[in-house]
């Protein structure tokens, strides 16, 4: 019988540079195998956030499935892969946390490659090098409300933005769609406008996992303190 350790969370990009707390253990992005080797070592309360999402490595709902039929064992899943998976599994008891899971678990997105990136290394700390459709669906919605665009603006960028692969969404295909969308004489004030208004929700979410596995770890009436 292993001895029970305190969390644990999968994470790369999401949380890149983040400092988690101590009772925390960060492993990178989950593969195949991973929450498995994670409770075998010990672990009962699993955060997943990012995995892989080639198919011969992307961790399968089967895992998933069997680690929340033992006994103890606490899954939350949230921002990336981690959201599409708990969506997936809300019946089997995998806790689904923020918003981007809310909009999968609602079916308003459906297409994993809303979370996709490709991401540095873990030498350069997972730094994301793409953006993330679902986080340019927030700003651009952020830069509606601010008045830099109209709604069909706003459309229009992200619809440019679903026709690029999800490898290739990077500041230059975004400013692409700003300038298809605004025309040239406003593209340099909107690109400037979605850097500073940039909503990276999948951080957000992130962190929220990491939110509730701390609560998780206080006693019950500590928790009720909270509330």
């Amino acid at each position: 019988m292993h001895k029970s350790k305190e969390a644990c969370v999968f994470a790369g990009p999401s949380l890149s540079g983040q400092a988690l707390p101590a009772d925390i253990t960060i492993f990178p992005p989950a593969t195949r195998g991973a929450v498995t080797a994670a409770i075998t070592s010990g672990y009962r309360r699993i955060g997943f956030i990012d995995g892989a999402v080639e198919e011969n490595e992307r961790l399968p709902l089967r895992e998933l499935r069997e680690a929340l039929a033992i006994p103890g064992i606490t899954l939350f899943g949230a921002a990336s892969m981690g959201a599409v998976r708990a969506a997936q599994l809300t019946s089997a008891g995998m806790r689904g946390v923020g918003r981007v899971f809310r909009l999968f678990r609602r079916r308003q997105l459906t297409d994993a490659d809303e979370v996709y990136v490709l991401y540095a290394p873990a030498g350069l700390r997972y730094r994301s090098l793409t953006l993330p459709l679902v986080n340019i669906r927030y700003t651009a919605r952020a830069m509606r409300r601010a008045g830099y665009v109209n709604r069909a603006e706003e459309q229009a960028l992200v619809s440019y933005a679903c026709t690029v692969p999800w490898f290739d969404r990077d500041r230059a295909s975004l400013s692409a769609g700003i300038y298809e969308a605004c025309g040239s004489l406003r593209c340099r004030r909107v690109t400037h406008a979605f850097e500073q208004l940039y909503r990276d929700v999948k951080r957000e979410d992130a962190l929220s996992v990491v939110t509730a596995l701390t609560a998780q770890s206080r006693p019950a009436h500590a928790r009720r303190r909270v509330a």
